[in-house]
C-alpha cells in the first residue's frame, strides 16, 4: 500500500475482530477503509470465502479468490483453532457465574429455549427484556394501527391486496 501505512482515519484508534462469513465480509473492509485496525480470525483451514470463484489465472486457489481479495482489503489475518465446541460453551463455569444464558419463553413451541445473555454486566440498574423472534407478521396490528395510525379497514386492504 505505498507509504499508506501511516495515513489516518476516523476509525484508527479501534481495534474490530472480524468473525464473519461472507454475508458480513463488506462490513469488515469498510471499517478498515475508514481506519480501523480490522483483523480477520480464520480457522487452520481458511475461511470458506477462500474458495469462492472466480480466481486469479482461473486457478482454483484458496490464495487467489478474487471475490476473497475483493472483500477482505485493509485487514489483516489471524488463525485460531477452535477449542470449545458449543456445549462446552454452554457449561463454562464462568458464563453461569455471570448469568449469562437467559431463558426465553417460546409458548408456540411449548418450552422455552436458552439463548446466549447481555455482552455485557453493569453495577447499575439494568434490566434486559428477552423475547423470542417474531412469529411472521405477529405484531402487524401493533405497528401499523397503534404506531402507523392505519385503521383496521385499512390493515384488511392491504392483507386482502397481499401487500403485508
Amino acid at each position: 500500500m505505498g507509504g499508506e501505512e501511516n495515513a489516518k482515519g476516523m476509525l484508527t484508534p479501534y481495534r474490530i475482530l472480524d468473525l464473519t462469513n461472507e454475508r458480513g465480509y463488506i462490513c469488515g473492509q469498510l471499517l478498515g477503509d475508514l481506519g480501523a485496525d480490522v483483523i480477520k480470525i480464520e480457522k487452520p483451514e481458511g475461511d470458506p470465502g477462500r474458495s469462492m470463484g472466480p480466481f486469479f489465472n482461473d486457478i482454483p486457489d484458496p490464495e487467489k479468490s478474487l471475490y476473497w481479495f475483493a472483500f477482505n482489503t485493509n485487514k489483516r489475518g489471524i488463525m485460531v483453532y477452535p477449542f470449545f465446541t458449543p456445549r462446552e460453551i454452554m457449561e463454562l463455569s464462568q458464563l453461569r457465574f455471570r448469568n449469562y444464558w437467559a431463558e426465553v419463553d417460546h409458548p408456540e413451541l411449548e418450552t422455552s429455549i436458552t439463548y446466549p445473555g447481555s455482552f455485557f454486566k453493569t453495577s447499575e440498574a439494568f434490566a434486559m427484556e428477552y423475547r423470542r423472534a417474531p412469529l411472521i407478521g405477529e405484531h402487524n396490528e401493533e405497528v401499523y394501527i397503534n404506531e402507523l395510525g392505519l385503521s383496521k379497514e385499512e390493515l384488511l386492504t392491504l392483507k386482502q391486496a397481499r401487500v403485508i
